[in-house]
């Protein structure tokens, strides 16, 4: 099949997916976090997919990277949908990460300027802490998406397109000498957006078969 005509084929597909996540916004739920979950899966989905579009006609670190994203993604919604106790966790890491960014960037700004006074930032941290505590989370540390890689089956996978998309998405040698989007490179691409498409597609399917079996609800 050409590459234009596949990518035709993907687009109504993907446009599907959002069609889904439309749909899934009236569906009932007694357990409106995982509801919420599931959309913003189905959301990341789509987003990393425009980046695949745009990085197979425009740039290949872009399509790598969106591949890498889509590889991520499909072992975040395996994990998350696997049992009610990794689906918390997973909705739970957002706490987790928020307080880890906004922390991170206020010991960059001490980094640069020791006497800086951060109290809008002081208040932002407080609340994601407070937050995290309302909700139960004694945890510190995210999970790990090479930890959940292994839980679903999939560590083989991640750790060999990790390390070639790693390669080209950090500023390594030869992603800073070589002509990105020529030679052996420009003949790389189909195979990235290929596979960013089926790591996408197999998250949507495992969410939809979910949904079928479970309705919107994490599992006991």
């Amino acid at each position: 099949m050409r590459l234009d005509t596949y990518v035709k084929l993907t687009d109504r597909t993907f446009q599907q997916i959002q069609e889904f996540g439309f749909h899934l916004q009236d569906e009932p739920t007694q357990t409106i976090w995982f509801k919420n979950t599931l959309i913003c899966l189905l959301m990341a989905l789509l987003r990393e997919y425009q980046s695949l579009t745009v990085g197979l006609k425009k740039s290949t670190p872009l399509l790598t990277w969106a591949c890498r994203n889509m590889l991520e993604l499909n072992i975040y919604t395996k994990y998350a949908l696997r049992s009610g106790s990794n689906a918390k966790d997973s909705a739970d890491d957002m706490w987790i990460d928020a307080i880890d960014i906004f922390s991170s960037f206020r010991a960059w700004l001490k980094f640069h300027d020791p006497s800086a006074v951060t109290p809008e930032l002081d208040q932002t941290i407080a609340n994601f802490q407070s937050e995290k505590t309302k909700h139960g989370v004694a945890r510190k540390t995210y999970l790990k998406v090479s930890e959940m890689a292994v839980a679903v089956d999939f560590s083989d996978e991640y750790r060999h397109m990790n390390k070639v998309t790693s390669k080209l998405v950090h500023p390594t040698a030869y992603s800073v000498l070589a002509h990105s989007d020529q030679g052996e490179l420009e003949n790389l691409k189909p195979i990235f957006f290929h596979a960013g498409v089926r790591y996408g597609l197999e998250a949507f399917n495992y969410i939809r078969e979910y949904i079928r079996e479970n309705r919107v609800e994490p599992l006991p």
